[in-house]
Formats: C-alpha cells, structure tokens, sequence
C-alpha cells in the first residue's frame, strides 16, 4: 500500500518512523536497518541523525497527509512498526495518537486500523509456523 503515497509523503512517513523509533529514547539496531530499508524502497536518502521531534515538527509532517488513503497508510505503518518488537510501549502510543490526532483520526477509527494490523501479524506468525511444520508433515513423494 506505501506505493500509494506520493514521494513527499513516503519522505514524511520516513521522518514520522525516526520520530516513533526515538520515542522510546532508544533506536536499536534493527529499527535503523529498518529505517535504512524503507529509504532504499523510497529511494530517499537517508541520514540517521537525531531529530528534535517535538509538537511542531509532528504537526509539519501530519499536515503532509491530506488524503484519507494516505492517513490510514501512514497510521498502519507506524503501528506496524511500534509492533515490530512484540512491546507497544506508553511512548510510542502516545506519539501515534497524535499523529492520528493531528491528521484528524478519530480514536476508535485508529482502534481498527491498530486491529487490522495486530491481526496482519498474527496472520503472518500463523503462516511461519505453517511453514516450519509442513517439513515433517508434508511427505514428498518418491519419483
């Protein structure tokens, strides 16, 4: 679905997930590969600096997304993202709801779009252990 955002909102929505991954006061590794991934499939380039991400800069960003589409796209990625480690802390919360805020989206709208996303994750564990059952399940047959 990001191939549905325009080059300026697929650069906010880079900025908005360095803001998510700050959030906590940590990035780890994986978050700046993950970063670093999302540059090269947006083909913007990327430096990882530190960002003051405050009101005014979320608010900046936020405005960049006048579509609906662009809205539940952006919010889905960042819910992704605040997932990715199995621990949805205070912090990152916090900053997706005023991004969600800001953009306009209703509480509960963004209660499903964190649903769809909880059950895309759940969907895609449930597919990995299909795949690692189907070798003692699955016999191949002889020629």
């Amino acid at each position: 679905m990001i191939e549905m955002l325009t080059q300026e909102e697929k650069q906010a929505l880079l900025e908005l997930m360095a803001c998510l991954v700050r959030a906590d006061g940590r990035v780890r590794d994986v978050e700046r590969e993950l970063l670093a991934g999302y540059a090269e499939l947006f083909h913007i380039q990327w430096i990882d600096g530190s960002c003051n991400c405050d009101i005014d800069l979320l608010d900046s960003l936020a405005a960049q997304f006048q579509r609906p589409e662009s809205r539940v796209i952006v919010l889905q990625e960042l819910l992704q993202l605040a997932h990715l480690d199995g621990f949805f802390n205070k912090d990152e919360k916090s900053l997706i709801i005023r991004v969600a805020t800001l953009m306009g989206v209703p509480e509960n709208f963004l209660k499903k779009i964190d649903e769809w996303v909880l059950q895309g994750i759940e969907w895609t564990l449930r597919g990995e252990e299909l795949l690692e059952s189907a070798s003692s399940i699955l016999v191949i047959p002889p020629e």
